[in-house]
């Protein structure tokens, strides 16, 4: 007798499969956030020790460490951007369902349709981000208590926290815009959530310090590039440290193009704009004369407009008020009693 598994085997017509082109899409879907999960949890967080870290998790691996390590799929263990996962957020859906079946606004909101959800979800959102702070900030203290960390002090705790919310939030938001547009249109869509595109968005202000002429696209000028005294990074992976030269830093990327070794070079801000990976993707537009990273996470069939420069205060006021109701007679009333300049 056939087991089930020879069974579905047998009733699976892949040329079906290959019609139904929204399941295929969901597939797609669910692969690429694997793969990107995946590759997120070997991306470390900025100032661990690995050395100390892999022994860490070795001790504990047959602990509650052990445990803990398997459910975030290895980043745990490997203290990578993407630790958290999304468990704040299913902490937060879970905080708030009780709260709104229990406290007595929220229980309101319940009952006034798709506005009273749409808040609701708001709150979770929040949620979120409260938990994510909250889980992060202890993940790094606990860190620094168990000498984990090459280089302690208030500096890392607050790399390590804005680190590891990001890569939760990066997560969260991609997630939900899918969520949102099967709402809104029934078809689902693939989400390109390259880690590239997220530690692109992440520079927004050092590209908005560089645009203003306050950043020196110099090694050690600054205070995120080794120029402050405490962020420092020179010490290799077994604690001991090296000293590299006297070829150029593109003669020794072409030496290594190509082979397993783990060396790339730094690029300066003005250069990674224009970096082969980034070019192609279209990583980074330009609009008004300054460089800044494209809208990410990005969609199959949803497409962002276009960037443009942020309008000047007051700008939309017409457009705003039109969208409410206002007519040109209402504005120009508002005006003349000077409500509007």
């Amino acid at each position: 007798m056939a087991s089930a598994a020879e069974q579905m085997a047998a009733n699976l017509n892949w040329g079906t499969l290959g019609k139904a082109t929204e399941l295929r899409q969901r597939i797609f879907y669910t692969l690429g956030l694997l793969i990107i999960y995946r590759i997120g949890t070997y991306i470390p967080v900025p100032g661990i020790d690995a050395g100390a870290l892999r022994d860490f998790m070795e001790q504990a691996a047959s602990g509650i460490g052990g445990i803990l390590s398997m459910f975030t799929g290895g980043a745990l263990g490997r203290m990578g951007v993407f630790s958290l996962g999304i468990m704040p957020y299913i902490s937060a859906s879970i905080i708030v369902q009780l709260l709104a079946s229990m406290w007595e606004p929220l229980k309101q909101l319940k009952k006034e349709g798709e506005q009273g959800r749409k808040k609701i979800n708001q709150y979770t959102r929040y949620g979120t981000v409260l938990l994510a702070t909250g889980q992060a900030f202890a993940l790094a203290n606990s860190l620094v208590a168990g000498d984990l960390v090459a280089n302690p002090g208030p500096f890392f705790i607050a790399s390590a926290v804005v680190t590891l919310v990001g890569g939760t939030m990066f997560l969260i938001f991609g997630i939900l815009s899918a969520l949102y547009e099967r709402q809104t249109s029934g078809l689902g869509q693939v989400v390109d959530a390259a880690m590239v595109d997220g530690a692109s968005a992440l520079m927004g202000l050092v590209h908005s310090f560089i645009a203003r002429g306050q950043w020196v696209d110099r090694r050690e000028a600054n205070i995120l590039d080794g120029g402050a005294p405490f962020y420092r990074t020179y010490e290799c992976k077994d604690g001991r440290f090296l000293a590299v030269g006297p070829k150029t830093r593109d003669e020794w990327a072409a030496l290594f193009d190509g082979s397993d070794a783990c060396a790339t070079p730094v690029l300066t801000w003005a250069e990674a704009p224009m970096h082969p990976h980034m070019a192609a993707r279209g990583t980074f537009v330009t609009s008004g004369g300054v460089t800044q990273a494209a809208p990410a996470p990005r969609f199959s069939r949803s497409q962002p407009g276009d960037v443009t420069l942020p309008p000047a205060p007051g700008g939309d006021t017409d457009a705003v008020l039109s969208e409410l109701g206002y007519d040109d007679g209402d504005l120009a009333r508002l005006r003349a009693r000077g409500v509007l300049t």
